[in-house]
């Protein structure tokens, strides 16, 4: 967007060998607000803990996967994820090859943010058509600060991200 670029930026360190340039400013000047990079987990397979899951739980019905907490990231630095699917999602089981064989699971977000934002958030991404659906509306609770949602999901690996929306 041109109605908020910087421009006119000097580079704070240059490495030739590396032809790399850093823009890195202390004072945050060439700063803009976090939210764009998409969060990403992997269960392609139940053999293993994928990317960024934190447990599986095998059930005789449907297993449970269970990300890693996720938390509010406002106040850090960028952080680039070596797997980036642009917020789409692979339905995958690296156990079959067939993309037939992939099992649905409950998949159980949760959001840490210590308070009650004071929004409707929720989870997003391709696998919802980019919607802010009621189904994947994320409710607080308070017993552990977190905002939570169990959605059935495909087995694979997905780019997500949460949404604030209103007041």
């Amino acid at each position: 967007r041109w109605d908020n670029a910087i421009v006119d930026l000097k580079p704070r360190f240059v490495n030739q060998l590396k032809t790399t340039l850093e823009y890195n400013m202390m004072d945050l000047s060439n700063t803009f607000w976090a939210g764009n990079e998409f969060r990403h987990f992997d269960f392609g397979t139940f053999q293993r803990v994928g990317f960024n899951i934190d447990r599986v739980v095998r059930q005789d019905t449907i297993n449970g996967v269970y990300p890693f907490k996720d938390k509010l990231r406002n106040t850090r630095a960028y952080d680039a994820q070596a797997i980036d699917l642009d917020g789409h999602f692979i339905i995958a089981n690296r156990d079959f090859p067939a993309t037939t064989q992939a099992d649905y699971s409950e998949v159980h977000f949760r959001l840490e943010t210590g308070n009650p934002l004071g929004n409707k958030i929720y989870l997003t991404g391709k696998f919802s058509d980019w919607q802010l659906k009621p189904e994947n509306q994320m409710a607080y609770h308070t017993e552990t600060g977190t905002y939570q949602l169990t959605a059935v999901m495909k087995q694979g690996a997905y780019d997500y991200q949460y949404v604030a929306l209103g007041a």
